[in-house]
């Protein structure tokens, strides 16, 4: 479940959002999805991530 969404600056027409299970903070195990804009849909209980249809993405600096 999404935690956090954002706008991104890095692929237009995509929102980057950082999910748990459950939707729960603090937890590990945060992942970062990139999810077109157009599926982006809050519903009742906030979105959920669908791994198969969502792109997971990494943020850790480049060595």
């Amino acid at each position: 479940m999404v935690i956090a969404a954002l706008n991104s600056d890095h692929q237009p027409g995509f929102v980057e959002c950082i999910a748990t299970l459950g939707g729960i903070r603090g937890e590990v195990g945060e992942q970062r999805f990139m999810v077109p804009r157009s599926d982006y849909v809050i519903g009742r209980h906030g979105f959920v991530i669908d791994p198969v249809k969502h792109e997971a993405y990494d943020v850790r600096p480049a060595s």
